[in-house]
C-alpha cells in the first residue's frame, strides 16, 4: 500500500471518529446538569480522543492529527446547535438533560379558605 494512501485513510478515519466524538460531547448538557454517568462518559471520551491525538502526533501523522483536531472542534460546535441537540437527545436518551430538581408533587388547588380574607383583617 502506498504511504500516501495510508496517510489519507488514517486522516479520514481519525477525522470521522473525532467528528462523532465532538458531536457527542457538544450534545451533552452543561456540567451542572450532567448526571454522574454522563460526567464519566464525557471524561472517558475526552481521554480517548486526547490519547489518539497524542499517539498520531508522536507517530508523525501530522495530517491525521490536524484533521482530528479540526473535526473535534467542528463536531463540538455542531453538537451545541439547539435543534440538533434536541434531536440527539430524543435519539439517544443518555444525552438528555437531567433536571436539577426531582419531580415535585403538584400543588393543591387553593379553595380560598386557607387564608383569611382581606376584609376580615
Amino acid at each position: 500500500m502506498n504511504p500516501q494512501t495510508l496517510t489519507i485513510i488514517t486522516a479520514v478515519g481519525a477525522g470521522a471518529l473525532s467528528l462523532g466524538a465532538g458531536i457527542w460531547m457538544g450534545a451533552m448538557p452543561s456540567t451542572a446538569a450532567m448526571t454522574a454517568d454522563q460526567q464519566r462518559i464525557t471524561s472517558a471520551v475526552g481521554f480517548v480522543v486526547a490519547m489518539a491525538f497524542l499517539l498520531l502526533t508522536v507517530a508523525g501523522q501530522d495530517a491525521a492529527s490536524w484533521t482530528m483536531l479540526v473535526a473535534a472542534i467542528a463536531g463540538f460546535v455542531l453538537g451545541r446547535i439547539p435543534p440538533l441537540r434536541r434531536r440527539l437527545a430524543v435519539a439517544f436518551p443518555g444525552l438528555a438533560e437531567q433536571s436539577a430538581h426531582p419531580a415535585r408533587k403538584p400543588r393543591k388547588e387553593s379553595t380560598g379558605t386557607d387564608r383569611p380574607s382581606r376584609s376580615s383583617r
